[in-house]
């Protein structure tokens, strides 16, 4: 070693780097395609469930309105008699984006039940009466028959009422006995020609009654129905056109089911079905509330809101891998390598849960722990949607609704804390000790009902105590009840003990007097069992826990509020500020800044007018900073030059800055920092 010049002649020990096991990357990409599975697989699910919901919801309104169009076919009725045309109003309501799916499926049940002859009018199609002419005609010679080729400069009413005569009269000898069957097959002839207005309001008043106008002039040519689709009430028809084109209608109503209601349905009958691994964390599930109830009433929305959350909950939680239905959960769990399993372990839910925070050292203990817990998610689940059915009956229809009208609002305080522990629970209880002896019977039976309904998911757990608790105290009322009607307790209420008022000399000693009484006076057998009612609700529902009070909740529960605020509650104002200052986060490794970029940085920098000469002179230093270009200056500077005015253009459409009067060679900023 004493011979050794440089420490760079001596001898190290170079240990070989530790290989990745390709097992563990096979079983990364293995949970991964499990996760995307199980999303694919639970988006179907609700997505069918929810616009099964709405099917339902709407059906009869639907069936009433094919009724109707049945009995009011203008060609059952002789041609003298045809003076008005036959007018369906649907009030639909606020929820615009709905609109579309409800009369998709109306015009299929049309066309498979009552006629071929079926147009749909959109409000785009309700710029000109050309337009929503040629639509008509050609919607119904598409339904009917491919053999007619209609150009559009002649898809009037008066083709359409040449077509339909020489069909019904049997005109057209010139046509092969096949070609006169396949027509028939499509084609009745006393079927009606249904046209649907989708957006009564989206139209332009003059081509809606034009378009009237024209279809009441044909009525007795044309066994024609219409089919009005209006946001808010039957008035708007009348209020849109006047009452010239209004008078040729013989309008009827249909009202279909308020979006609340069936929004109601969805939350309570899709959202909280226990089948279903995935749930929804409070803060979610109020945003959705807001957004969705609150706002723009919306089903599609509320199908976008859902599918984002199970596609972050799948994506970005890798415990995710767990929320999957409960007949498969071991063996998914059996997939998952030690190295996950421990993972999945150390979440804070379960940490909190674990003595001294140790893990098993046997990997088969630990994937039992994991189906030990999330089955427990699940039972927990269940039996406490059941037991707050139960709450909800008995807090249903009471003075200012303690839990909430809606079953959903009693949901909602179980997620966010403990039941016991919400104003409202402390109320209810308050409440039941001055219900009356009917009311009291009245809801103890409804929550046997309820329990009757629940007892093949709720065995052998609270709900099933809580039966037998609820039978008992029903027990005692008809107890009560025939002692009252033998009349034993006649001889106590007839007993009137004297009173003693001793020396009460001033209001303030007859109030002490009046509150010694109170507290002295003995309580009827209903008093007494009114008091172990609010008593017994008061044990039975304290020990109803929200469930993130449980280990493992991540792995069912999605709760990022600020992810889904991102996509569907964004500020405008604020992203483009973020993007204009910083565009390297959204243009990732790009080489230069774009030209908007830099002149709204040097906009920053001005006061409430700049100057554009100004303004250009600073963006061309900084474009020449960015590197030279080719060609001669006279073309680099027109470049630039076009660069800058784009650029200003570009910030006056988004609403930075814009022209003003007071000098012409100056612009207004409209915002300032980041509003």
């Amino acid at each position: 070693m004493d011979n050794l010049k440089s420490i760079s002649q001596s001898c190290f020990v170079s240990l070989p780097q530790k290989r990745k096991s390709p097992k563990a990357s096979k079983n990364a990409e293995l949970d991964v395609g499990i996760r995307e599975t199980f999303f694919h697989d639970t988006w179907a699910r609700l997505e069918q469930d929810i616009l099964k919901c709405q099917k339902d919801a709407q059906a009869d309104t639907l069936n009433a309105i094919v009724d109707f169009i049945e009995r009011s076919n203008p060609a059952l009725r002789e041609v003298n008699d045809r003076i008005e045309v036959p007018c369906g109003a649907v009030i639909m309501g606020v929820n615009m984006s709905d609109h579309s799916a409800v009369f998709r499926h109306l015009t299929a049940r049309l066309r498979n039940t009552v006629t071929k002859m079926v147009a749909s009018l959109q409000a785009r199609d309700g710029s000109s009466i050309t337009n929503a002419m040629q639509k008509v005609v050609s919607d119904i010679f598409a339904a009917v028959t491919s053999d007619v080729a209609v150009k559009k400069s002649v898809c009037t009413m008066a083709t359409l009422a040449a077509w339909h005569k020489s069909v019904t009269e049997g005109r057209q000898t010139h046509e092969s006995p096949r070609k006169k069957t396949k027509r028939s097959a499509n084609f009745r002839r006393d079927d009606p020609i249904v046209i649907i207005i989708e957006e009564v309001e989206g139209f332009k008043p003059s081509v809606l009654q034009d378009f009237i106008l024209i279809c009441s002039n044909y009525i007795k040519q044309l066994p024609l129905v219409l089919v009005l689709g209006v946001s808010t009430t039957v008035a708007a028809v009348h209020g849109i056109v006047p009452q010239r084109a209004s008078s040729c209608l013989s309008i009827e109503s249909f009202s279909s089911m308020p979006v609340t209601e069936y929004l109601n349905r969805i939350f309570q009958e899709v959202l909280l079905d226990s089948s279903i691994p995935f749930k929804l964390g409070h803060r979610v599930f109020r945003l959705i509330l807001d957004v969705v109830l609150f706002h723009d009433f919306s089903l599609t929305n509320l199908l976008q809101m859902l599918k984002m959350c199970l596609f972050e909950h799948y994506y970005g939680a890798p415990e995710s891998v767990l929320c999957c239905p409960e007949g498969q959960l071991s063996d998914v769990v059996q997939t998952l390598t030690r190295e996950e399993t421990c993972e999945v372990l150390k979440l804070p839910s379960v940490q909190r849960c674990m003595e001294d925070n140790k893990l098993s050292t046997s990997h088969q203990a630990n994937q039992k722990t994991l189906i030990h817990l999330v089955k427990k998610l699940h039972s927990h689940h269940r039996s406490s949607v059941a037991m707050l059915k139960i709450l909800h009956e008995f807090s249903r229809d009471l003075p200012n609704s303690p839990l909430g009208r809606q079953f959903r609002d009693t949901y909602l305080i179980y997620l966010e804390r403990p039941v016991s522990e919400a104003d409202g629970f402390q109320s209810l209880i308050k409440l039941i000790r001055l219900m009356s002896r009917d009311e009291i019977e009245t809801r103890l039976h409804s929550v046997l009902d309820i329990i009757d309904r629940h007892n093949e998911v709720v065995t052998n757990t609270d709900v099933s105590d809580l039966a037998g608790g609820v039978r008992s105290i029903l027990d005692k009322l008809e107890a009560i009840a025939r002692e009252e009607a033998e009349g034993k307790h006649e001889c106590d209420a007839q007993e009137n003990a004297a009173i003693d008022w001793g020396n009460v000399r001033s209001r303030s000693q007859f109030k002490e007097k009046l509150k010694g009484l109170a507290k002295t006076k003995k309580q009827s057998p209903f008093e007494v069992l009114r008091d172990e009612v609010a008593e017994f609700v008061c044990n039975a529902f304290r020990a109803i826990s929200p469930p993130t009070d449980f280990p493992l909740y991540e792995a069912l529960y999605f709760d990022d509020a600020p992810v889904l605020k991102q996509y569907f509650l964004p500020s405008p104002r604020s992203v483009l500020h973020g993007a204009l200052v910083n565009p390297n986060a959204y243009l990732k490794g790009a080489d230069s800044v774009p030209d908007i970029c830099l002149a709204y940085k040097l906009h920053l920098e001005s006061g409430k007018l700049i100057n554009l000469y100004d303004w250009m002179q600073s963006f061309r230093t900084l474009k020449a900073a960015q590197g030279s270009r080719k060609g001669s200056s006279s073309d680099e500077e027109q470049l630039v030059e076009a660069q800058f005015f784009r650029s200003v253009t570009e910030l006056q459409f988004l609403g930075y800055v814009k022209s003003t009067q007071r000098k012409t060679d100056h612009v207004a900023r409209m915002t300032w920092g980041s509003c």
